[in-house]
């Protein structure tokens, strides 16, 4: 990997992990009113894609949800509010949206690369 690529996947990674990070952020304070912004969390790999290209963004959408596993799981350990799902149903759920969001900053990249910049393969 050139080091100008290794820059662009540590500069994905980070403005997927700030752009989730806020996101999660908006959606804890705001509790049952701030639900609707929890369509946002397309919009990222969406921006990322077109911004940094297919295999920075893919790694800067998926990456960052990844991260914030741990933090929902110590989130979920003082909320004795309501049932929550197990462990492994809650890993199998992020796992398999942080790997979706990848495919849709993927396919974004892809498009900019292809159609935007006159780049193949």
């Amino acid at each position: 990997m050139a080091d100008r690529d290794r820059r662009l996947t540590v500069l994905a990674c980070l403005a997927g992990l700030a752009a989730y990070g806020l996101l999660a952020f908006g959606v804890y304070v705001g509790g049952s009113d701030a639900q609707p912004f929890g369509v946002l969390a397309f919009v990222v790999p969406i921006v990322l894609g077109f911004t940094f290209g297919a295999r920075p963004a893919a790694l800067g959408a998926s990456l960052p949800l990844l991260l914030l596993l741990p933090a929902e799981f110590v989130r979920r350990q003082d909320d004795t509010s309501s049932a929550s799902a197990s462990f492994t149903t809650e890993t199998v759920y992020v796992v398999f949206v942080a790997v979706f969001l990848g495919f849709v900053a993927w396919f974004c990249g892809t498009l900019r690369d292809r159609y935007l910049l006159g780049r193949s393969g």
